[in-house]
């Protein structure tokens, strides 16, 4: 059991509470629409100092935002002691054109990459590729691994992780066509999260939980399956806080980062 000191604010007055927190005691689910009202307490008063880590759309839209993405099944929750303390965001991307969006328009994963390998399970590099990616086929299966926060008191505990492999559980009840081939995983990061290698920064935990949930699918019966990892340059979706529009703002006033593919082969 470890003690972790947390402050809690009650309308002006900062009080220090100080309670026992135990990485066991929290839950890990699918968001449902009684949760609408806490997601968006923790976006306008906790998530929003991390805009220049994750998207935040503007203050006018969160709220329809959010009841979008809880209502189409799209958020995961973490839950400590009756409170939401992370969101996830992790679906199944059926529909084309938001398919080919998320590709081509907010992860850029087209044309040349900055840099692509296959790489084990370990994420050291077997083959660097140098040639263009083709991400776009009827015959995959897609992935979108969205924006994820945690309250900072709970940081570095291993909650986001866990958070993203209860999301890829729940989804893997979706797959229920035992035809799948190959799954593609789409996500961005900011340089600075990324790190300067390919598999470096939050990517390195975004392999192992993608490794697992890959090896886990009924269709492959493989122990290694190279993944093949790609990232392209891009700018992190970012918005004017005060906006009337929900339009991301150009990308010299954005923040600079990579769009990400990780594509894996399943074997039979």
């Amino acid at each position: 059991m470890k003690k972790l000191f947390l402050f809690i604010l009650f309308g002006n007055n900062l009080f220090l509470q100080a309670m026992d927190f135990d990485i066991n005691d929290v839950q890990y689910r699918r968001a449902v629409a009684d949760d609408a009202e806490a997601l968006l307490q923790l976006v306008n008063e906790h998530a929003i100092h991390d805009s220049d880590k994750i998207v935040i759309v503007p203050k006018n839209f969160r709220e329809s935002t959010l009841e979008s993405a809880v209502s189409k099944e799209r958020l995961f929750v973490a839950q400590y002691n009756k409170h939401l303390i992370g969101y996830k965001k992790l679906f199944l991307v059926h529909d084309a054109s938001e398919r080919r969006e998320i590709i081509e328009d907010e992860c850029r994963c087209t044309g040349f990459p900055a840099d692509a390998a296959y790489v084990d399970d370990a994420g050291q590099i077997i083959t660097s590729i140098s040639d263009k990616t083709d991400l776009i086929s009827h015959d995959y299966t897609y992935i979108y691994n969205g924006a994820d926060f945690t309250q900072k008191p709970f940081r570095n505990r291993g909650i986001n992780k866990a958070l993203t492999d209860a999301a890829l559980f729940s989804i893997k009840n979706e797959l229920k066509d035992l035809s799948i081939k190959t799954v593609v995983m789409l996500y961005g990061l900011t340089k600075a999260n990324a790190g300067n290698l390919l598999i470096d920064g939050r990517t390195r935990s975004i392999l192992k939980s993608f490794t697992s949930f890959v090896r886990s699918l009924p269709t492959n019966t493989s122990e290694s399956c190279p993944i093949m990892v790609a990232r392209h340059h891009a700018f992190m979706p970012t918005f004017d806080p005060k906006s009337e529009k929900c339009i991301p703002l150009p990308d010299d006033k954005s923040i600079p980062g990579y769009g990400y593919a990780m594509t894996c082969v399943l074997k039979k």
